[in-house]
């Protein structure tokens, strides 16, 4: 089975672009680039303090794989991000300059003659913490897209810590 499918089509364009950026295929490249994206999307409050360790898991994850395996660390080649919203999502679009992949190409992370590869763990961990995740242009670009949080959000991931704040609000003073 299939850990991810690659869509023949780009995901539709929404909101506005609020970041676009190039960067060498190098690691020094990868870590401020991520801070500025997780200070826009804090500044603009698409994500709290409880999602933002594991935004920046999805970051570092997804650029890794643009650099290492789309571009091979080929310095000369460049990835380019770009970060866009509207009032209720954001999503970040990463997209290499290398040949592809297909979803062959990512071991079952299921599979326990799997567990011990180093390959496949980020992208379950993306698919795991986003809301979506659309891989297209023959696996050279992938979007991921996050839902801005709310209370209902909050009470589907976490009920117990909220209803337990709320069992002992007292409206009434």
């Amino acid at each position: 089975m299939a850990l991810i499918t690659i869509y023949p089509t780009e995901p539709q364009d929404f909101g506005q672009v609020i970041l676009a950026a190039e960067i060498a295929s190098r690691l020094e490249e990868k870590t401020p680039i991520i801070s500025r994206i997780l200070d826009i999307l804090r500044e603009e409050r698409f994500i709290n303090g409880d999602e933002e360790m594991q935004v920046r898991l999805c970051l570092d994850e997804a650029i890794i794989n643009a650099m290492k395996h789309g571009n091979n660390f080929d310095e000369e080649k460049k990835v380019r991000i770009r970060v866009f919203a509207d009032t209720y999502r954001w999503a970040i679009r990463i997209h290499d300059e290398g040949k592809g992949f297909t979803p062959e190409d990512v071991p079952d992370v299921n599979d326990p003659e799997s567990l011990f590869l180093e390959r496949g763990r980020g992208i379950l961990l993306i698919t795991e913490f986003m809301d979506q995740v659309w891989y297209y242009d023959g696996g050279r670009a992938v979007q991921l897209t996050k839902e801005k949080p709310t209370l209902g959000r909050k009470l589907a991931r976490a009920p117990g810590k909220i209803w337990r704040k709320l069992k002992r609000w007292n409206p009434f003073g």
